[in-house]
């Protein structure tokens, strides 16, 4: 990624671009989503199963568990905790656990569920019997209002629980469920000050929109949901108090992939790096609509707003068909050439259309070169990587 600025001076300074098509997709945050599918069989009292953070989960009604009993052995009893009280015993109705926490990583308060349901306090009439499928439903209000001291829930964790005892237990299927009310996405606006190394707090507007994290590495936005967008864009403005060399300046996302605690990996959009001098620049990404979490993550600078919105003005759907060269010609008007961008290749030969030093080709490029007067875009494109060393496809 280049300072746009330096391509052509008709576009507002210091606009930086970048886009990807990224393999892998993230939960939706709207539609019903099947978590675990014949996960187990489990055994042992508060075996951790899995991590959901509350980006996956937003905007979801609850969870729905299906289990069975692939051996029901006898309950763990209660155990005196340290205060000298004694849990409740709650027996079989202890079989699975969800434990809310919230953004500082405290909380772990439980949910219980069992074949009696949800949170029932005492041991159900009749023991439960093996391989008989077991289907309860968990609100995720349930879950989330166990946090009682007005914490902000950040996700939550799914183990057997603390009186599974000598049972051994199989999940059939763990599925979010929405409502059936659909999200509207707003587009939405993140201010404050932020700097690398100092953790801040930054507003969202309008509220409930998205939520932020600015801790002292990154600044994390979660709770959205683009499925409806069509070109979801994220303009970030930053201020360098002074000259920096080789900074990076980047927007992540997940990738599809998960870490071993279920929390998903982040890569970045355009690996971006750049030289810049004392300014304000803005950086302009465009992510897919996939995307339910990224993470802005700039060093050496102060990071002021962060906006987000989908970014659409400007589509045409004129067509040329059945028009004459001449006629084609005539409409052209004032034609703009996009230059080697779709034709560079690196030292390898792979096509990279940032090796010759030009920007990404987006949506906010384009549009810059339309208000510039330009009617048409020539594009060249290299298929040198489709080719192999016989010059077959």
């Amino acid at each position: 990624m280049v300072k746009f600025k330096k391509l052509i001076s008709c576009v507002a300074a210091a606009t930086l671009a970048a886009t990807s098509l990224l393999s892998g997709a993230s939960l939706g945050a709207s539609a019903d989503t099947t978590l675990i599918t014949n996960g187990g069989p489990y055994e042992g009292d508060a075996y951790y199963i899995s991590t959901y953070l509350r980006e996956t989960y937003f905007n979801q009604a609850g969870f729905i568990i299906q289990f069975k009993y692939d051996t029901v052995g006898t309950p763990s009893q209660p155990v005196e905790g340290e205060d000298g009280t004694i849990d409740e015993y709650l027996g079989y109705n202890d079989t699975f656990e969800f434990l809310v926490f919230d953004t500082y990583w405290n909380g772990w308060e439980k949910t219980t569920i069992g074949p009696a349901g949800v949170d029932v306090s005492s041991n159900p009439d009749e023991i439960p019997e093996e391989n008989q499928i077991y289907t309860v439903y968990v609100p995720i209000s349930i879950i989330e209002g166990k946090l009682t001291d007005g914490s902000t829930p950040f996700g939550i964790n799914l183990q057997t629980g603390g009186q599974l005892g000598t049972s051994v237990v199989s999940i059939v299927s763990l599925e979010l469920v929405s409502d059936g009310t659909p999200y509207i996405q707003q587009p939405f606006t993140i201010c404050g000050e932020w700097t690398k190394g100092e953790p801040s707090d930054m507003t969202v507007t309008p509220e409930g929109a998205a939520k932020v994290i600015a801790n002292e590495w990154n600044i994390n936005v979660y709770e959205i949901d683009f499925s409806d967008w069509t070109n979801p864009t994220i303009d970030v403005t930053v201020t360098y108090a002074s000259a920096q060399d080789y900074v990076q300046a980047e927007i992540l996302v997940p990738n599809g992939t998960a870490n071993e605690d279920g929390t998903p990996n982040y890569e970045a959009i355009d690996l971006n790096y750049v030289d810049v001098e004392a300014a304000t620049y803005t950086y302009t990404t465009e992510i897919p609509n996939i995307t339910t979490s990224f993470i802005a993550a700039y060093d050496g600078c102060t990071v002021e707003k962060i906006h987000v919105y989908d970014n659409t003005d400007q589509n045409v759907t004129t067509s040329v068909t059945g028009d004459t060269a001449s006629q084609v010609a005539t409409n052209m008007g004032l034609a703009w050439d996009l230059g080697a961008s779709l034709e560079a290749t690196d030292e390898k030969g792979n096509v990279n259309e940032k090796a010759w030093v030009n920007p990404k080709t987006t949506k906010k490029l384009i549009q810059a070169v339309k208000d510039a007067g330009f009617n048409t875009i020539k594009v060249p494109i290299s298929y040198l990587n489709m080719i192999d060393e016989s010059y077959d496809e």
